[in-house]
C-alpha cells in the first residue's frame, strides 16, 4: 500500500529565513596612538535563523504484527481540525488530541504522513573580534562567540503517541541554551 506512506518528509520546511551581517565599527581618527590600538579596529557579525516548524505525523501504540510499523492513528474529523489554532496551542497540549483514535487491532489508522507541524524556531548566533597588530608578520585576534545570544528556549516535538503519559505536549528543546566562548589566537 504505497499511498500509506505518501506524505511530506520529516525534514521539509515550509517557511526558512537566513540572514547574516558583518560590520567593522568605525573609530575616529583623530584618537591617541595607544587609545585607537584599543579602540579600532573592531568587528562584529551575525547570524539570524527563521524557520517554521518541523512536521510529525499521531500514532497509535499498537504495532501491526510485523514487529517493525507502528500504525497511524484514526483521524475523527468530528472532534475537530487536528492542528489547533496558534491562540490555543501550549506546551501541555500542541495539537487536538481529541481528533485521534487507535485503530482496531492490525488495521491502519487512516491519519495522514506528517500531517501537522511542530514549533519553530529563532535563533542568533553573534560574534565580536579585534586583530590587534603586535609587529609586521605577526598579530593577535581576539574573539568572543555567542551561538543563542539572546538565550531563546525552542521547543521540540510533541509526544505522538496515543497512550503515551506525555501525549500532545512537548517536553523537550531543539537548540541549545546560550552559549559564549572567548579565545585568543596568535598568527606569526
Amino acid at each position: 500500500n504505497r499511498g500509506y506512506y505518501y506524505g511530506r518528509m520529516t525534514n521539509d520546511l515550509r517557511r526558512r529565513w537566513i540572514s547574516s551581517f558583518t560590520y567593522r565599527i568605525p573609530t575616529m581618527r583623530d584618537l591617541p596612538r595607544w587609545t585607537g590600538v584599543f579602540l579600532a579596529g573592531w568587528q562584529t557579525s551575525g547570524i539570524l535563523n527563521l524557520q517554521g516548524g518541523l512536521p510529525f505525523s499521531v500514532f497509535s501504540s499498537q504495532n501491526m504484527n510485523d514487529g517493525i510499523n507502528a500504525s497511524r492513528a484514526n483521524l475523527d474529523v468530528a472532534q475537530g481540525p487536528a492542528s489547533l489554532p496558534v491562540e490555543e496551542r501550549t506546551i501541555n497540549r500542541w495539537f487536538n488530541t481529541a481528533a485521534f483514535t487507535t485503530p482496531p487491532n492490525f488495521v491502519f489508522g487512516n491519519s495522514g504522513v506528517n500531517i501537522l507541524d511542530g514549533p519553530g524556531m529563532v535563533t542568533f548566533d553573534s560574534s565580536l573580534q579585534k586583530i590587534f597588530t603586535i609587529r609586521e608578520g605577526t598579530t593577535l585576534q581576539f574573539r568572543a562567540d555567542a551561538s543563542n545570544l539572546f538565550n531563546r528556549v525552542n521547543l521540540g516535538l510533541p509526544a505522538a503517541t496515543i497512550g503515551g503519559s506525555t501525549y500532545g505536549a512537548i517536553r523537550s528543546i531543539s537548540t541549545d541554551p546560550r552559549n559564549i566562548q572567548f579565545a585568543l589566537r596568535l598568527q606569526f
